[in-house]
């Protein structure tokens, strides 16, 4: 069964171009005296997924943090829902409608799951957050389990139910999402790409991710990034069906 209430927005078209959700324009973003992001340009369309692709080091993080603020681009132009964002705070970035859930979770461990989302879901209504959390529960039934258990206690998997649920607690129209799969067990990779495949009929979804199985059944539309570099982007099932590209970037054969 397809979780019925709806905790976003995503589909509800606005601004000049509507299909345009985020546009990052030659954005450049050092961090201390390294030059990583070197004219990154992206567009994410409204209800896709989209994966940002390459190999470590190559960006992808980098592009996540720039586009909340938390290693603002030097150069560039980031636009969200047809508004700048560059020069906002993290916190402002935050609530135009931007969910994130970081590759090391970031979650708090001596709060209680019930608890991280209470945080996230601060001077929201209770009737908003309790829709939410019956949302969350109904993608992630075992969280249900775990709700009053301290978040540090809980297994990879459960802490990225919880991570994942966080960024959904608010009226957010994107979720940028950053390696879910990473240090998690394949049975548990499988039920995050079940969810993902899920969530993205009700959310718009940039997702960084290393695991081509996951990246390749997720994404509607794939950017590939090497050494802070456009290389290519287009449809998902071109990159599934170049395999020079896969391998050579990637180094990930196809069948």
């Amino acid at each position: 069964m397809k979780p019925s209430n709806l905790p976003i927005s995503a589909a509800i078209p606005s601004g000049p171009n509507s299909e345009d959700l985020l546009v990052l324009e030659s954005v450049q973003t050092y961090i201390s005296q390294f030059h990583i992001l070197q004219g990154i340009s992206m567009t994410i369309k409204r209800g896709a997924a989209t994966v940002l692709l390459g190999r470590n080091g190559a960006g992808k993080t980098t592009t996540l943090k720039s586009i909340m603020g938390l290693t603002p681009p030097r150069q560039g132009t980031i636009s969200y829902d047809g508004q700048p964002l560059t020069g906002k705070t993290t916190f402002e970035i935050a609530r135009c409608g931007i969910g994130y859930v970081p590759e090391d979770r970031g979650i708090f461990r001596d709060l209680t799951s019930e608890e991280n989302l209470l945080l996230a879901a601060r001077g929201e209504k209770p009737a908003d957050y309790r829709r939410r959390l019956e949302f969350c529960l109904e993608l992630f039934p075992d969280m249900k389990r775990f709700m009053r258990q301290k978040a540090g206690t809980l297994s990879g998997g459960q802490q990225q139910m919880v991570a994942i649920s966080r960024g959904l607690m608010t009226d957010n129209k994107l979720l940028l999402i950053d390696e879910p799969s990473k240090g998690l067990a394949p049975i548990v990779v499988k039920a995050v790409i079940d969810t993902l495949v899920r969530l993205k009929e009700h959310i718009t979804i940039l997702l960084v991710e290393q695991n081509f199985t996951m990246a390749s059944t997720v994404g509607d539309y794939f950017y590939l990034i090497d050494d802070g570099h456009n290389i290519t982007d287009g449809p998902m099932a071109q990159l599934i069906g170049d395999k020079e590209l896969t391998r050579q970037y990637l180094g990930v054969t196809v069948k």
